[in-house]
């Protein structure tokens, strides 16, 4: 994800086209990679989030780690914007 572009808005805008292509080619290979996403790192570590600040009844901007590899509140609001678009 951060390899793709070094704003994570681009990186989302990359990986959306991507699924574009997926769904005009073929639906199936849509569906197939929407699948891959959700079985994804990415996409469990942002669930995590969401489980962490739900758990301890705090805010995704109060739960984000402070470690290199955690996702930052930019991401995750990007990620947020992927999932509507893809789901």
């Amino acid at each position: 994800f951060r390899r793709l572009a070094a704003d994570s808005a681009q990186a989302i805008e990359i990986v959306t086209k991507k699924f574009d292509v997926l769904k005009k080619e073929s639906y199936l290979l849509f569906m197939q990679a929407r699948s891959a996403w959700f079985k994804s790192p990415l996409y469990k570590q942002y669930q995590e989030l969401i489980a962490t600040a739900l758990r301890n009844r705090r805010s995704i901007e109060s739960s984000v780690s402070k470690e290199s590899h955690a996702l930052t509140v930019k991401e995750f609001e990007n990620l947020i914007i992927l999932n509507k678009i893809i789901s």
